[in-house]
């Protein structure tokens, strides 16, 4: 554990020099990879992706080729995030993914809409090993929830959460950490601390709010800039073995590569991941459809500790030097 501690701190230092430098291939592997059960989704949440803006076909991701997955990616990866742009427990071999990459020694993290956390799947994701679990509950009543996340009945949500945290706590388990996790909407702006003290109730190890943003079509106007971090520490892998660079492009119109042809060694340095990080270098990413209209490059991702806060001081930074190169 103290040798894969070291590692990982070693790499969090290439991120950095890499990051600032602006390099275009790196001499590390990514420290996140995010991996998509399925695409599919029992909501059509307001701000997603799945309310009709998402056309590529829609599956289940083989559970033999999520091994391959894990077995190569277990030699660098530390985070497996098992969600990407769907309902991840609607794959019937979610609790089996977990668990084989807990085993593989891996930090294991699940975002869900918690409309189908039954007693049967919460006892079986404490099982599996599951490091890490987000709830996301944005509404501060009924109907403004249901206006929110389409399709999702609020009671039901509600009493689902408190069940898993009630089983966690019957069960004595340690993991997983448990979070609930709220993106701030116009309409819920005055309802907002309130809400927040009522979830803080529930019982989670802890209650975040995430900032709103507009996915890859983002239409503000503003003179900031924030280099895109993930082509240095993240790969998403799509139900179907496609890789894209992160978790904003839904549609996987930046295909870098593909597990079922290439191994992830070879797609994290590829051509077009380097061509990607050249573009944020110079800021010609308004080339490269999904990124021209990000709004992740205009305004600041929400951190949490205070690592990521001084990361997105650093970010800025890099930002106007890159920008001031540019003139």
């Amino acid at each position: 554990m103290h040798e894969k501690k070291t590692k990982h701190g070693l790499v969090h230092a290439y991120f950095l020099y890499h990051y600032i430098r602006g390099s275009h291939t790196l001499n590390y592997m990514p420290m996140n990879l995010m991996i998509e059960p399925t695409n599919r989704c029992n909501l059509k949440c307001r701000m997603c992706p799945q309310d009709g803006l998402m056309t590529r076909e829609k599956g289940l991701m083989d559970f033999e080729l999520y091994k391959r997955i894990i077995d190569e990616a277990k030699n660098f990866v530390w985070c497996v995030q098992l969600f990407h742009t769907g309902e991840s427990l609607l794959h019937p071999s979610l609790p089996e993914m977990i668990e084989y990459a807990c085993q593989a020694g891996m930090y294991t993290v699940l975002n869900t809409n918690a409309c189908l956390l039954t007693e049967e799947k919460s006892s079986q994701l404490i099982k599996a090993g599951l490091s890490q679990i987000s709830f996301s509950f944005d509404g501060p009543n009924q109907q403004a929830y249901e206006q929110i996340r389409v399709g999702a009945s609020y009671i039901q949500v509600m009493n689902n959460i408190k069940a898993f945290i009630a089983l966690k706590k019957q069960q004595q388990a340690r993991q997983p950490y448990t979070l609930l996790e709220v993106i701030p909407m116009e309409e819920t702006q005055a309802y907002l601390p309130d809400f927040l003290k009522e979830l803080k109730s529930f019982g989670a190890d802890d209650v975040r709010c995430w900032g709103y943003h507009e996915w890859t079509h983002n239409k503000s106007i503003n003179n900031h800039y924030y280099p895109c971090e993930y082509p240095y520490t993240t790969m998403a892998v799509y139900w179907d073995g496609r890789v894209g660079p992160c978790c904003m492009d839904y549609d996987g119109k930046y295909i870098i590569g593909d597990v079922k042809e290439q191994s992830l060694t070879q797609i994290w340095n590829s051509l077009k991941l380097q061509r990607l990080r050249a573009a944020f270098q110079d800021r010609s990413y308004s080339q490269i459809e999904p990124c021209q209209n990000c709004s992740f490059l205009t305004s600041p991702k929400t951190y949490v500790s205070l690592s990521g806060k001084a990361f997105r001081i650093l970010s800025g930074m890099v930002g106007k030097a890159r920008k001031a190169r540019k003139k």
